[in-house]
């Protein structure tokens, strides 16, 4: 009887210590590196509605500005023959390497400057798309391990209460000390009525109803580590990602989506893949692109503001010259245009750049070798390491204490001086 109650004070520490302790470090890990995981999606999701709200902006001002280009670009035509003069005036008999000495060349860097543009409104529109792929994908994986963290921490917050773990030690620790303490003073000769009355009425019910939530947990217990086993050796491959790949395609995801092929890159090839087969090269390129095409666009409006500069200085210094030919009516919207056109430029290449901002943004947070660590321990180790060994101990040790109890139960007449062998048959 002793050595039943000292065994069993001893496995339901032990359920505390290495059952529940386990059990926790296991849930802790994948609750830290779920939310870890989660922020990173949701500030990427963010990212990319930022950029998603920059898109339309470049669409209409470049489309505003290729409008404002060929209006432009029909008064310049206008007013060649004056333009012209001040030209040849100013270069006449000089070598100005680099400017312009003619309005057909001015015209072609104006040309040039709206392809610029046009080719960048059409990579962004083109961007938008994939974009927006890139942000629905992870809002859905951030709704989803919310919605499994969220769950996990309801049952954790419960369970890893410091007073129910000193609740589970004391009780399951004063209740046999008491019955032991009647066994040893009928072992010394000790009588003491009232004292095995209460041990019987009041020590002994209260010690079954405690086996019975043993057994009732320790079948819990049993029940969760099947589950725990078929999630972390189920699936397609007998791994958790299998198991993770049924449930994508359980709820749906198709298989040529980027969702599933961040899945399949990341998690079952373990970032053991080639730069082009990254689910985030095409990020990479279009920012690649983006960047090239605002160097384009900041290139050609240097030069068109070279030219257009050059062109207000040659019909300034004509006008000295020859004040008769020249009204401010004819040339007071050069300035004035060309000053709207590098506003408006300079408006989408801004927003242009943010968007490039963005798109590296992306991709440094959707860096595998950063994200696959978080699935790693919150799967392999949090979930198939740590609470395995919780839930086997929490199996071990109320399964032992269910066992000795009901030894002690079975032997309960230890704690009697005297006992009638006719009152038993």
């Amino acid at each position: 009887f002793l050595v039943c109650g000292v065994l069993c004070i001893t496995f339901a520490i032990l359920f505390v210590v290495l059952g529940l302790a386990n059990f926790h470090t296991g849930a802790d890990e994948m609750i830290e590196n779920s939310e870890e995981t989660r922020l990173l999606l949701v500030e990427v999701s963010d990212v990319a509605q930022e950029v998603r709200q920059l898109s339309p902006r470049v669409e209409a001002s470049s489309l505003r500005i290729i409008d404002f280009f060929q209006n432009y670009t029909a008064k310049v035509q206008r007013d060649e023959g004056i333009l012209g003069q001040a030209l040849d005036s100013s270069c006449s008999g000089l070598s100005f390497f680099g400017l312009t000495c003619s309005v057909p060349e001015f015209l072609d860097s104006t040309n040039n400057q709206e392809t610029a543009i046009d080719d960048l409104r059409e990579l962004v529109a083109s961007m938008d798309e994939f974009v927006v792929e890139v942000q629905t994908a992870a809002d859905e994986h951030a709704t989803r391990i919310g919605e499994a963290q969220g769950q996990a921490t309801e049952f954790t917050d419960v369970t890893k209460s410091t007073w129910l773990n000193w609740f589970i030690i004391i009780t399951y620790s004063l209740t046999p000390s008491l019955l032991m303490v009647g066994v040893i003073m009928a072992w010394r000769g000790n009588d003491n009525e009232r004292y095995r009355t209460f041990l019987s009425w009041v020590v002994l019910p209260i010690f079954v109803l405690q086996i019975i939530a043993a057994i009732g947990i320790s079948s819990a217990a049993v029940f969760g580590g099947v589950m725990n086993a078929d999630a972390c050796s189920g699936g397609t491959d007998s791994t958790p990602d299998g198991t993770l790949f049924d449930m994508l395609k359980a709820t749906g995801v198709e298989e040529d989506s980027l969702q599933f092929d961040f899945a399949d890159k990341y998690i079952r090839d373990k970032c053991d893949f080639q730069p082009r087969e990254n689910p985030v090269s095409l990020v990479v390129e279009y920012q690649e692109e983006l960047s090239l095409a605002v160097d384009t666009v900041k290139a050609a409006v240097d030069a068109f503001e070279t030219g257009g500069n050059f062109i207000l200085d040659s019909v300034a210094s004509l006008k000295v010259v020859s004040p008769f030919d020249f009204s401010s009516e004819s040339f007071d919207w050069f300035s004035t245009d060309s000053e709207k056109l590098l506003q408006d430029i300079g408006n989408v290449t801004d927003s242009a750049e943010i968007i490039v901002d963005g798109l590296i943004y992306i991709v440094v947070q959707l860096e595998c070798q950063d994200i696959v660590p978080l699935y790693t321990e919150a799967t392999y180790d949090g979930a198939c390491n740590h609470s395995v060994t919780g839930l086997r101990w929490m199996f071990y040790g109320f399964t032992f204490v269910s066992i000795m109890g009901l030894i002690m139960v079975l032997l309960r007449s230890s704690w009697q001086l005297e006992v009638d062998n006719a009152k038993l048959t």
